[in-house]
């Protein structure tokens, strides 16, 4: 999962650590497509560049390949790697980096 440290409601994301999905009172909570899609528009406003010039890559997660989160990612980067997205991401495929996607092919 993206990096940052934070609350499921998309507190205090930073660019490296372990990000933590709570309810308002801390206790962890089961991600879904709304707190994913929350954490990264908390992300995405904190990266001080241009995202939709970036490459995003994902998992085929339900959380991740949810109609609630297709319908923002696509928006929000410019090429989206992932099951529904710009560019297939293989079902049961090993984690793979983006320059090892492109150089290796999919």
């Amino acid at each position: 999962m993206v990096g940052g440290k934070g609350k499921g409601r998309g507190e205090d994301v930073s660019r490296n650590g372990a990000y933590f999905f709570e309810n308002d009172n801390e206790e962890t909570v089961t991600v879904n497509s709304e707190r994913y899609v929350t954490m990264l528009e908390g992300f995405v406003g904190r990266l001080g560049i241009d995202p939709t010039a970036l490459h995003f890559q994902q998992d085929g997660g339900t959380t991740h390949t949810a109609r609630n989160s297709m319908a923002v990612v696509p928006e929000m980067f410019g090429t989206v790697i992932s099951r529904f997205g710009d560019i297939a991401w293989p079902a049961r495929s090993p984690g793979l980096t983006v320059p090892d996607f492109f150089l290796w092919g999919s």
